[in-house]
């Protein structure tokens, strides 16, 4: 939890410069699965206090952004494209907090934008034919091709998509020829991480992918050296 309240903290100093996205562990239940809340106790012994900082931490997570569009038209989220959408103007239907989703009229709305805020934090990339649409992933979301990329991008005039769920951790990935670009910097050394199977290990570099104002896209380390050049997407 050290992170967070770092995190949060570098996006009051530097409002212009950092902008966090909701992703599917920034979510109370998902921590509550991991070591998350015995950290919290560590910090504030006192119950009351433990309790009062972790409905903090909640309504920050319900105030994130889900999605960040960049100057060059890059669409940024965590997880990937939700199952159906075209149209990029129905994501912006998912409000805030995003708890107030259950107070939406209508149950097939209701259900509809549910999904939504899901997927955008959960669902994941295949390079496969999807033959059932229903499939979903050993966590239990949906996968999203290529050609489904494509057709968003190219009905919302958008540039690509870079997320950074799953997939190859530690490292960078382009894939669908550019239009999908993934980066996932670092993976939690948590004792329950470790039990589950999930340990990675600590990674001993940051990744980030820099858009020039010209339209070149580098990617950097954190110390913003030049590790490559991405290459633009083929749409």
């Amino acid at each position: 939890c050290d992170d967070v309240f770092l995190l949060v903290r570098m996006t009051i100093d530097w409002p212009e410069r950092v902008l966090l996205l909701r992703g599917n562990h920034e979510d109370s239940y998902v921590n509550a699965q991991f070591d998350f809340f015995s950290s919290l106790q560590n910090i504030f012994p006192n119950p009351k206090d433990t309790e009062k900082a972790a409905s903090m931490i909640d309504d920050i997570y319900n105030h994130l952004s889900l999605i960040a569009i960049t100057p060059q038209g890059s669409v940024c989220l965590h997880g990937g494209l939700p199952r159906g959408i075209i149209a990029g103007q129905i994501l912006t239907e998912i409000p805030k907090p995003h708890r107030s989703i259950a107070d939406i009229k209508g149950d097939q709305k209701r259900q509809k934008i549910q999904d939504l805020f899901m997927e955008i934090r959960w669902n994941d990339p295949t390079e496969d034919k999807i033959k059932d649409p229903e499939a979903k992933s050993y966590h239990g979301y949906y996968f999203f091709t290529k050609g489904q990329l494509s057709q968003f991008l190219k009905k919302n005039e958008y540039k690509r998509l870079i997320r950074s769920h799953e997939s190859q951790r530690g490292s960078f990935e382009r894939m669908f020829d550019g239009m999908l670009l993934h980066v996932l910097s670092m993976e939690s050394q948590s004792s329950s991480n470790v039990s589950m199977g999930y340990y990675f290990g600590n990674l001993k570099k940051g990744l980030t992918v820099h858009e020039e104002p010209d339209g070149t896209t580098l990617l950097r380390d954190l110390d913003f050296n030049v590790i490559s050049r991405i290459e633009p997407a083929q749409l």
